[in-house]
């Protein structure tokens, strides 16, 4: 099934809400409640291959060391989501300065993180979530 960026961005903020409250409720994090580190990072290794075999955006990785890339993306998403790790990355504007990303190669990115996220059955709710975050960035990714 192919999931709608914008439908599932949409869910996820509304549902960011609901999680807040939930977190509070139950004293676990976002990051917590997703594995911690080790499964960030798991999703992040499986979305990376992915996103990097897609000829569609691969092209903006040519001069990218994915191996630093693939750090602060984990410290990223750690960080966003209520872990210990420290992003220490450019901001997202400067990161994505020049590259001309267009709103289709973000979406298209987002379909790989969501497949990541399915992958490792990542629950609805903490998918959603993570979704959202991710579309909170695209106007400093986009456009630039």
């Amino acid at each position: 099934m192919r999931w709608n960026f914008l439908v599932v961005a949409s869910i996820g903020l509304l549902l960011g809400l609901a999680a807040q409250t939930t977190a509070v409720a139950s004293g676990k994090s976002l990051y917590d409640r997703l594995g911690g580190k080790a499964a960030i990072t798991a999703v992040v290794d499986k979305f990376s291959k992915t996103q990097l075999a897609d000829a569609r955006i691969a092209k903006h990785y040519k001069s990218t060391d994915i191996a630093a890339w693939k750090g602060h993306l984990v410290d990223l998403i750690c960080n966003a989501t209520g872990g210990p790790c420290k992003y220490t990355g450019r901001p997202m504007p400067k990161a994505h300065a020049r590259r001309n990303i267009s709103s289709d190669e973000f979406n298209w990115t987002a379909e790989h993180l969501i497949a990541a996220l399915n992958h490792f059955k990542v629950p609805a709710k903490e998918r959603d979530e993570v979704v959202a975050i991710f579309a909170s960035l695209k106007d400093d990714v986009t456009g630039q």
